[in-house]
């Protein structure tokens, strides 16, 4: 009798665990999506913002905007995929990694500094989370992140946010 309510209890149990992993994993993949939905549309804000004469595509003048340098002009032949001269709303949102790096380097010296990576942000926890993955990326430690290092850690983030990415972590630490 006490055997068969041990291995009953052990079966709960197994069944619980197994539960509680799908819902934090149904969890994270929502709050994931979630944060993407909000780039997104922040992305899409910008851009109207940005898109002066309203055809749903940005000119050079356009994305330069009152910036006008040199540094604008890179970025905007990276976002120009087509090399159409303008940059349509997906060539906006899917920003290569070079862009976003030198979007992010406000005065040009090829490295973000810890102030850089955490740029406009004001609130406390996405500050920390900043810090923290800035923190990840300079691998060696010198206070500044190299496009390579950038260019590592956006790697590791996508594959962490991977389906079965939790899985493979837990296999690895085992």
């Amino acid at each position: 009798m006490f055997r068969n309510c041990s291995l009953w209890l052990a079966a709960v149990v197994a069944c619980l665990v197994v539960a509680g992993n799908a819902w934090a994993q149904d969890d994270a993949a929502a709050k994931k999506k979630d944060a993407q939905e909000k780039q997104s549309k922040a992305a899409e804000e910008q851009f109207k913002k940005m898109d002066k004469d309203g055809d749903e595509k940005l000119s050079l003048d356009e994305f330069k905007g009152r910036k006008g340098d040199a540094r604008q002009e890179a970025i905007f032949k990276l976002l120009d995929k087509d090399a159409n001269g303008s940059v349509c709303i997906v060539e906006f949102k899917n920003k290569p990694i070079e862009a976003r790096f030198m979007s992010m380097d406000q005065d040009n010296d090829g490295v973000l500094t810890a102030e850089e990576f955490k740029g406009k942000r004001k609130d406390a926890a996405q500050l920390d989370r900043a810090q923290q993955m800035f923190e990840k990326m300079d691998k060696n430690g010198d206070k500044k992140v190299t496009l390579e290092e950038f260019k590592e850690g956006q790697a590791k983030a996508k594959r962490a946010g991977k389906p079965g990415a939790r899985k493979a972590r837990a296999k690895k630490q085992q």
